[in-house]
């Protein structure tokens, strides 16, 4: 069975480690991201478990509380807005 690698994770990772200067040059980064991504599915097999089963859901109520609580929020911040007033967001 091919591995499946979500590929933008893997691009963030590289970037985030490129940023904070973790290392020299975007290539050495974007190696060490993969090697991370590969290591990281190989434990999920040994454990006998998929990568995504191991990170936390997070669907149900508190997300859909949460939704609504901002779209409250903009409801407030945006009610006495001109047509076409820029907010600077």
């Amino acid at each position: 069975m091919k591995a499946v690698y979500n590929k933008s994770k893997i691009m963030l990772n590289a970037w985030y480690m490129f940023r904070v200067k973790m290392v020299k040059n975007f290539a050495e980064a974007l190696r060490k991201a993969w090697n991370n991504e590969k290591l990281a599915n190989i434990h999920a097999m040994i454990e006998g478990r998929t990568l995504e089963a191991s990170a936390p859901k997070t669907t149900g109520e508190h997300n859909v509380a949460a939704s609504m609580a901002f779209v409250a929020g903009c409801l407030d911040y945006y009610a006495d807005a001109r047509p076409g007033q820029y907010f600077g967001d």
